[in-house]
């Protein structure tokens, strides 16, 4: 707002210009003040520490206490995931199968795994019979050499998982190269 005012002494038609700033009560500033408004200072996140993104990116969620329990949920065993009547069926992988399973890095974290209570798994037919040809290997102490083959998101992975799980349970010698790449 601009207000005339006379001055005083300086004549009978002389006016001075003199300029009031007025500041509304959110801070907006009126004519007159070329004044910026003070920023703040924004705190910055704590510095992501070498190798954090990568961990949690692979991180596995194995359970989840919120998830409900299912009642009557069998153990898995050696004879069980041979049995062709246990196809079609459901089981919890032991704690100490699951903790060596953690340890040569079978999980994915692609899987799964945080909707259930502890981890289970479908026993199907394909691993009953992945199951009988490592048993009947196993007897004739030969070698099995098998391809696993199939689509996009076909269960391959955790075939190969519940594979080593019959290693596990049998107290065989399992090794495990995950995401294993040929080099030229």
């Amino acid at each position: 707002m601009i207000r005339k005012k006379r001055s005083k002494g300086g004549g009978a038609g002389t006016f001075k210009i003199k300029k009031l700033v007025s500041v509304l009560p959110f801070g907006h500033l009126r004519a007159g003040k070329n004044k910026k408004p003070k920023r703040r200072k924004l705190e910055k996140p704590p510095k992501i520490a070498s190798g954090e993104r990568k961990a949690f990116r692979k991180r596995v969620q194995l359970s989840n206490n919120n998830a409900l329990e299912v009642p009557g949920l069998e153990t898995l065993d050696s004879a069980v995931m041979a049995d062709p009547a246990s196809a079609a069926r459901v089981y919890a992988v032991p704690d100490a199968v699951v903790d060596q399973l953690r340890a040569v890095e079978a999980f994915k974290a692609t899987q799964t795994w945080g909707f259930f209570r502890k981890p289970s798994v479908l026993v199907r037919a394909e691993t009953v019979e992945l199951v009988k040809r490592m048993h009947e290997a196993a007897e004739k102490k030969d070698t099995l050499r098998l391809v696993i083959d199939g689509d996009r998101i076909a269960g391959k992975s955790l075939l190969l998982l519940q594979g080593l799980a019959a290693g596990f349970l049998k107290d065989w010698i399992v090794i495990n190269i995950p995401e294993g790449t040929p080099e030229a």
